[in-house]
């Protein structure tokens, strides 16, 4: 399979741009030989590439928490179920809550405690990249014998005709990202965790 990655020159030498391009790295043996396609991107899609992939998926990577994902989707939903119809009795749901909260808490810590080699299991940045992507519903769904399968597009910001385009997949998945990851942290609004990463993907240029 083809492992695309976005380079720069630097001293007579391709140099990966991101630490995401640095993985993609990852597993190819030393000194095997490979052929290369070099295509030059525009240096809007170099800016869009760091945005991404050195902004959004690096900061998403600081702040990802594995075991609020080893709780279900249905589990979460049973429980925010049962807060609603409490609500609905006209009850206070506080104390629920709380005791719903901490039962999660500890039912996740149970489950990373019985998964295999969990460390091994950590998302790296192309998982995170992934999930955003089928979160955003960025993926076509294929039918199979044992149920619906999804196929994630593949997305490329130098063959994005335009930054409007862009714009609209970056805003697109930092909604994803805010939802489920930064608003859960200690950021005061979207605009400020949006900045942070902004001001990640130019460091280091």
């Amino acid at each position: 399979m083809p492992i695309e990655l976005c380079v720069k020159k630097i001293n007579n030498a391709l140099v990966p741009v991101e630490q995401a391009d640095i993985e993609a790295l990852e597993g190819i043996k030393n000194g095997q030989g490979f052929r290369v396609q070099i295509v030059k991107v525009s240096d809007r899609s170099l800016k869009n590439h760091r945005l991404y992939w050195g902004g959004l998926i690096r900061l998403l990577a600081d702040y990802w928490q594995p075991e609020s994902g080893l709780i279900s989707k249905y589990d979460k939903k049973v429980m925010g179920g049962l807060i609603d119809w409490v609500a609905a009795q006209g009850k206070n749901t506080e104390a629920l809550s709380s005791l719903i909260s901490l039962y999660l808490q500890d039912r996740a810590v149970k489950i990373k405690a019985a998964l295999p080699e969990y460390e091994k299991a950590a998302a790296k940045l192309q998982d995170i990249h992934d999930w955003l992507k089928e979160e955003s519903g960025y993926y076509d769904p294929i039918i199979t014998p044992t149920g619906v399968r999804k196929k994630l597009h593949s997305i490329s910001f130098n063959s994005m005709p335009s930054e409007e385009e862009f714009q609209k997949f970056y805003k697109r998945v930092f909604g994803v990202a805010w939802r489920y990851v930064f608003s859960k942290s200690n950021f005061e609004s979207e605009e400020q965790a949006m900045n942070l990463a902004l001001e990640m993907s130019q460091m280091g240029r």
